[in-house]
């Protein structure tokens, strides 16, 4: 997202279920902003675990890359989310990242489900 945006955005977000982050590989500044959205989503939901995943966009672009795999998949894995390399230009990768988050949303869906029939 755009920082412009940013106020707004946040507010719409005090009750996210799940967070998609997502940058341009061929555009750092794209990535160093995904910490202080992650923050703000933080902000808006205290103490609440939250799940997502990180996708690495434009990876058609090799010779472009600014941002590693590597350092996509390490922030996703400080903040404790699964990490996705797509094309959205070559429809590459693209379902597997939602089908991550389904699964997700199932599987916290059934821990509730547990929690309150126990």
């Amino acid at each position: 997202g755009q920082n412009i945006f940013k106020e707004i955005t946040f507010d719409l977000l005090w009750k996210a279920n799940q967070v998609i982050l997502v940058y341009d590989v061929t555009n750092a500044d794209s990535f160093h902003l995904l910490r202080q959205w992650y923050e703000g989503i933080k902000q808006q939901n205290p103490g609440k675990q939250l799940n997502g995943i990180v996708i690495a966009n434009k990876i058609d672009l090799q010779e472009r890359v600014a941002v590693s795999s590597e350092e996509g998949l390490g922030f996703a894995h400080q903040i404790g989310f699964e990490f996705f390399e797509t094309s959205a230009l070559q429809s590459k990768n693209i379902e597997e990242p939602f089908n991550a988050l389904a699964r997700m949303f199932r599987e916290k869906y059934e821990e509730r489900v547990a929690a309150l029939t126990n």
